[in-house]
């Protein structure tokens, strides 16, 4: 099975200690962190990529391996744009060299592809939000294990005759 849960934690709590503010879930409800914070999404799921997944077995075991992709959305919000978009260049940059490595090492996760750093502001209730975003693409491995179960000794009828094996 895929280890969302270590991969989710190794994502959010060490972006959140490199920018040194909070990351927090986009639609998770609560109270709005006061001055610079992040938010993300895992958007459109996990993804196989083309093909069929190895499978091979070892001991008692059979394991499958299939690669799978996925995305996470980023929003940098601030309280002036400029403090908005350097945020968002600074976890860019952490995403394509030393959250590259860290991800790789701690679970597995390869980053892909950093998009472009662009404007998403909005106005809700008549109040400005200055943000930036921004799209981050991995891949990982998806691993299946399964127990074999081994037949070892079966009766077969046929021919007038029961073979033992």
């Amino acid at each position: 099975m895929l280890p969302f849960q270590a991969i989710h934690s190794a994502i959010v709590s060490n972006l959140a200690q490199h920018l040194k503010f909070p990351v927090t879930e986009m639609h998770g409800g609560g109270d709005k962190p006061v001055g610079s914070f992040f938010t993300y999404d895992f958007i459109g799921g996990f993804r196989a990529e083309k093909g069929l997944p190895s499978v091979y077995f070892e001991s008692n075991k059979r394991i499958e391996k299939e690669t799978v992709t996925f995305t996470v959305s980023f929003l940098s919000y601030a309280v002036d744009r400029t403090t908005s978009i350097v945020n968002g260049l600074t976890a860019r940059d952490w995403f394509k060299l030393a959250g590259y490595v860290l991800l790789k090492e701690m679970v597995d996760v390869v980053v892909v592809n950093v998009g472009d750093l662009e404007n998403r502001d909005v106005t809700i209730n008549n109040v400005l939000e200055l943000r930036q975003g921004f799209e981050v693409e991995f891949r990982t491995t998806n691993v299946v294990e399964t127990v074999n179960e081994f037949i070892e000794k079966i009766n077969i009828q046929g021919g007038n005759q029961i073979v033992h094996s």
